[in-house]
């Protein structure tokens, strides 16, 4: 008997030792009436889940000692409780009705009516009131067959207003050429469904004094108010982001612009040949470009995009720090007489300086590592590439013998020049080297050139004797990467004025070579 009683203790304690245990590292100590199937003893905190409209309601306990958890108490979802709301038709807008639930705004819709259209009586609908679009807009259809573009006018109106839909459809664009050349066009209404204008959509409008984007446009496409000479003022909305290349070239009235926060692209020469253009502001918000003194700039400011050159200042100091000077960055800048470079400066487009009228000078700092100047003219480093031609006024001008390259666009437009003495040390001259050198009258090709880029010598009209040193090997291609292409007759080419003939006309778009 007295053994029994010692097996029985023995089996009470090591019961109560393993309760002790498990109530110790599941609760710290804290006992709870939560029994769970592997006889823990948990200490649970619960967490309430309403029902939603869909969903189920219910109940999780979670354990504060091991995280054990159970679900349990559920609910049954609220479902939705709608309310309806009738949308009209418009004339522009089909009618609905909208089912909307008033506890989680979930929303359906239904019951459709097609919108019955304007009826216009004397250019206003009797319906709403809404104005009809000018006569003579052409209006196509996109592929798909839910929208509309602009896509010409021939109409004779000056002032023209284009509605926001048509034939029950949205108009949302100005579509390529719609407007171009429109020399009566003297104001243009564009609605608010618009949300881009095309390329060259009112290139050569030039008697357009109005125009008013509204803030659903969100791209100006490449020349589309190019050489539209009497446009005074634009605003560009907000919530444009880009702007093309030449958009605005040749406005010569604007005097200002501004460009808006979400701009992420300027295409090139947006703004050249702009001759009233005096400055170009930049909402400081924007993240891509800046204005400095007037001048469009990268943020970062390490190139200059767009001097403005109706500025009437006769000279410009390119601040220190600024690396690349852009393509068309002062063109058709007629009053400055003088440009200094500095020497952070890396990076000039060959045609950065084009029709600068009134240009006889470009010093360059003598710590640039890339560029020099060389009696205010503008060449590589080593002396051997004649970037740009300055010396405007001048009546003739011999290349130094140093030179091997004549860039592109180095003579652009130098109407002055009778002229030119190209040195036996020359291999290439550059595409459009000498284009629009209106008063040359003859020329020699060195027997060293081997490369004459394309329109070299187009638009001089009075070279009529160009001279080659060697006229044989010579052949044309369409590519500048090209290694044979259409043979040239050496016999032509030595006739001077049918070599002329050659170069400046029939095969000016070609690539020249000699092998």
């Amino acid at each position: 008997m007295k053994s029994k009683k010692v097996i029985l203790a023995v089996i009470s304690g090591i019961i109560l030792c393993t309760a002790l245990a498990l109530f110790s590292s599941c609760n710290n100590g804290v006992a709870t009436n939560q029994p769970t199937n592997d006889n823990h003893i948990h200490d649970y905190k619960k967490q309430v889940i309403a029902p939603t409209c869909t969903e189920k309601g219910y109940t999780v306990y979670t354990c504060n000692g091991c995280n054990d958890e159970y679900i349990d108490n559920y609910t049954s979802p609220f479902g939705h409780k709608y309310k309806d709301e009738v949308i009209s038709a418009t004339c522009e807008e089909r009618g609905y009705t909208k089912h909307t639930c008033v506890i989680c705004n979930d929303y359906y819709e239904d019951a459709f009516v097609e919108n019955p259209g304007h009826i216009y009586v004397n250019g206003l609908c009797i319906r709403c009131g809404a104005k009809r679009s000018t006569e003579g807009l052409v209006f196509t259809l996109n592929e798909a067959g839910t929208e509309y573009s602009v896509t010409g006018y021939k109409g004779t109106a000056t002032e023209v207003y284009i509605a926001s839909t048509y034939e029950s459809k949205r108009v949302t664009s100005i579509a390529y050429m719609a407007f171009s050349r429109c020399s009566s066009l003297t104001s243009i209404e564009i609605p608010s469904s618009v949300i881009s204008i095309g390329d060259y959509a009112f290139w050569e409008c030039g008697r357009l004094t109005s125009i008013e984007i509204p803030s659903s446009v969100t791209s100006i496409g490449r020349s589309a108010f190019s050489s539209c000479s009497s446009l005074t003022s634009i605003d560009i909305p907000s919530s444009v982001t880009s702007i093309g290349e030449g958009a605005f070239s040749g406005c010569s009235s604007l005097t200002s612009i501004d460009i808006p926060s979400n701009v992420t692209s300027i295409g090139d020469r947006a703004f050249s040949g702009c001759s009233s253009l005096t400055s170009i502001t930049v909402d400081e918000n924007n993240q891509n470009y800046k204005s400095i003194d007037g001048n469009l700039y990268s943020k970062d400011g390490k190139t200059l995009i767009q001097y403005a050159i109706g500025k009437t200042a006769t000279s410009f100091s390119i601040p220190d720090g600024v690396t690349s000077i852009g393509d068309w960055a002062f063109d058709g800048c007629s009053r400055l007489t003088s440009i200094e470079i500095p020497s952070s400066v890396i990076s000039i487009c060959s045609y950065a300086f084009k029709y600068c009228s009134s240009l006889t000078n470009v010093t360059v700092d003598v710590n640039n590592q890339n560029y020099k100047s060389i009696d205010g003219n503008l060449y590589s480093k080593d002396g051997k590439t004649l970037i740009q031609y300055i010396g405007k006024t001048a009546t003739s001008f011999s290349i130094p013998s140093s030179v091997t390259s004549i860039g592109d666009y180095a003579f652009y437009g130098c109407s002055s020049l009778t002229s030119i003495e190209i040195p036996s040390s020359v291999t290439s001259i550059g595409s459009y080297a000498f284009v629009r050198c209106s008063s040359l009258t003859r020329i020699e090709i060195p027997s060293s050139v081997t490369s004459i880029g394309k329109w070299a010598f187009s638009g001089c009209g009075s070279l009529t004797n160009i001279t080659f040193k060697n006229t044989s090997g010579w052949w044309y291609s369409s590519s500048p990467s090209a290694t044979s292409g259409t043979a040239i007759s050496s016999g032509n080419l030595a006739k001077a004025l049918t070599a002329s003939i050659f170069l400046t006309s029939i095969y000016s778009e070609y690539y020249w070579k000699r092998t």
